[in-house]
Formats: C-alpha cells, sequence, structure tokens
C-alpha cells in the first residue's frame, strides 16, 4: 500500500470570539484553529493525546512564528492546511497555511514541537515517535530560530494576568494560544503583521503571570512573561496600529 502524503486540509467556521473589535483574526484565534488542526491530524495518525498519554507523554510546543499575508475582515470560513516535517533529535516540525472560503492565503506559520514525559518532566529523547506518510518539507517553510533578546531592567511592567480556569487545556496547563491572547492584551497594536512566541515554562491554575514590555521601535515590541520569578515565554511582535479607530 502506497504512502500518502503528510498533509491534510480541514475547514472550519469562524466563531465571533475569533474576531477582534475590528472584525478580523485576533491572533488568539489564529492559533486556535492551528491548534486543532494540529491536534486533528495527530489524532488521525494514532498520535494524538489519548495514544500518547498511556505512555505518559504528551505534545508541547516549543515556540511558533506567524506571518500575516492577508487581513481579511469578517471571514466566514476558514481552510487550514497543515503537515508536519521529519523530526531531529528531540525538535518536531509543523507548518500551516490558513486560507479563507475564496482560497486567498491569509496566514502562514511554522512551529516546534516536543515531546514531554510526564513521568521525568523532561522532554522524552529516546522513545522516537513518526507520522506515517511521505513528508511533503525538508525545512519549515519560516525561520523559526530561538528569539536571542535577553530580558533586563528595560523592559517595563505592563499587566498581571492571573491563570484562570478556562486557560487550561487538555494538559491541564495554559493552553499556548492563551500567552499570545496575554501579548495581545498588552501591545500597544492593533493588527500584529507578524509575531513569534517561544513557550520556557509550563503554568498551571491560579498562578499570576506579569508581562513586561520593550518597544524597540515604532512598528516592534518585545515581551516576557514570569511568573514566580522564571521567565515562562518570550514573544517578538511586529504590528501597527489601526489609523481609522
Amino acid at each position: 500500500m502506497e504512502s500518502k502524503d503528510l498533509v491534510d486540509l480541514y475547514t472550519y467556521e469562524v466563531l465571533s470570539q475569533q474576531l477582534d473589535q475590528y472584525g478580523y483574526l485576533k491572533p488568539e484565534g489564529v492559533l486556535d484553529l492551528f491548534n486543532q488542526a494540529a491536534v486533528r491530524q495527530a489524532s488521525e495518525h494514532d498520535l494524538g493525546f489519548e495514544i500518547l498519554i498511556k505512555e505518559n507523554l504528551i505534545w508541547i510546543m516549543l515556540r511558533q512564528k506567524v506571518e500575516l499575508v492577508n487581513n481579511v475582515y469578517t471571514p466566514k470560513v476558514i481552510k487550514l492546511k497543515t503537515w508536519p516535517l521529519k523530526p531531529n533529535k528531540f525538535e518536531y516540525f509543523r507548518d500551516f497555511s490558513l486560507y479563507d472560503e475564496n482560497d486567498a492565503l491569509l496566514y502562514k506559520g511554522s512551529s516546534v514541537w516536543c515531546l514531554f514525559n510526564l513521568n521525568t518532566n523532561f522532554m522524552e529523547l529516546k522513545n522516537k515517535k513518526y507520522f506515517a506518510g511521505n513528508f511533503i518539507a525538508e525545512a519549515p517553510q519560516i525561520n523559526i530560530k530561538k528569539l536571542s533578546f535577553v530580558y533586563d531592567e528595560s523592559f517595563e511592567k505592563v499587566i498581571t494576568f492571573t491563570i484562570l480556569k478556562s486557560y487550561l487545556d487538555k494538559n491541564r496547563h495554559t493552553n499556548n494560544a492563551r500567552y499570545i491572547q496575554m501579548v495581545y492584551d498588552s501591545s500597544k497594536f492593533d493588527y500584529f503583521n507578524d509575531f513569534q512566541i517561544e513557550y520556557i515554562k509550563q503554568t498551571f491554575l491560579e498562578q499570576k503571570i506579569d508581562i513586561f514590555r520593550k518597544d524597540i521601535s515604532a512598528n516592534c515590541e518585545y515581551f516576557v512573561g514570569k511568573a514566580d520569578n522564571n521567565i515562562i515565554f518570550k514573544a517578538c511582535v511586529n504590528g501597527v496600529i489601526n489609523e481609522n479607530k
């Protein structure tokens, strides 16, 4: 039996809560759609939560980068194409492209994941998992190296968030899309042209996250989220302010 290409296309109806006050997709709305597709494809290839948890393994995202191609007003339907790439020693790469109902490309993104061992509380390095099929690409479509900036006293505290029940996912830690929601709520920008976020530590119910921001230029901001004096995530955002508001 011939192996199929490891690319799948999923269609979702856009929900009102995924749109911002101006009628465009929120950054967290984009990540929510991407996460839905990633979880669905993993489950369809027997690498989903129900299978992995039997081995005390879960998927954890390490970082992701998203680029805006077209900012479409009030999209009704989203077509989301996603595909995994061949893993290296411990990193699993996944890309996605997000289209509207007319097949116009809206966003493209790349992400890096790992398998996390709940017994050791560390990345799983020995028990490699592979998607069955033909990888359609050898490298991520977006350069997604680690963010190199250093947190220092030049960052200004913006706001503090408390992790509520609604922030948690099936793994009982904070869903990664909620972090970009915190960034968006702490940003001076109304639209993100691109953003990269790096997940460093997990957070859990009732933890408090302090958000620190540094304005790099008129169109670029750096963010750091800290909890219990530990850096939880770092983010870089390029965006614009809505001139018509």
